[in-house]
């Protein structure tokens, strides 16, 4: 998901919270340019997912603007998505391929000023419940992902399983 949550607030399972709600610093509302910058981009990467592959310790591209169309849009359609692919899912139960469970990066957003690079720090999972404008609820989660765990990463929500014999 090409938001980015401050890595200095803590975060609990079940919390409820409004991502890309505000400024972060002068004109960044939280948003990240993942694989490319501006508004259709910015759409797609919410509706969509990113494609490419995030670690900690990673820059991001800040995607400074409010750009509440394309946030608005993206979020309503994935959540949309979710309805038809798990119409009884929630943030407790749901498919592990639900789309509107997101990885979000962790990212420190202090001295922020338009179009900046920042620092992946972590990762955190959050139930998508719907978008007015600017503003995204979402629920924090706890859920199973895809990838390689990162030794010392802060607990975000973000699970690996480990077969052990």
């Amino acid at each position: 998901m090409p938001l980015g949550l401050d890595n200095q607030t803590t975060y609990s399972p079940g919390q409820a919270v409004i991502l890309h709600g505000g400024k972060v610093g002068p004109g960044n509302w939280q948003g990240l340019a993942l694989g490319g910058t501006g508004a259709a981009n910015f759409q797609n990467n919410i509706e969509n997912g990113y494609s490419g592959t995030l670690s900690i310790g990673d820059s991001a591209s800040t995607e400074p603007g409010a750009k509440s169309g394309p946030t608005s849009k993206g979020v309503t359609d994935r959540v949309t998505n979710g309805l038809v692919a798990d119409p009884g899912g929630t943030a407790t139960t749901h498919s592990l391929d639900d789309p509107r469970a997101v990885v979000i990066p962790l990212v420190n957003w202090s001295g922020v000023s338009g179009s900046t690079d920042v620092t992946i720090t972590g990762f955190v999972e959050v139930w998508l419940v719907a978008a007015a404008g600017a503003d995204v609820t979402g629920i924090f989660i706890e859920q199973v992902i895809d990838g390689a765990p990162s030794p010392g990463a802060p607990d975000g929500g973000t699970l690996h399983v480990s077969l052990l014999r």
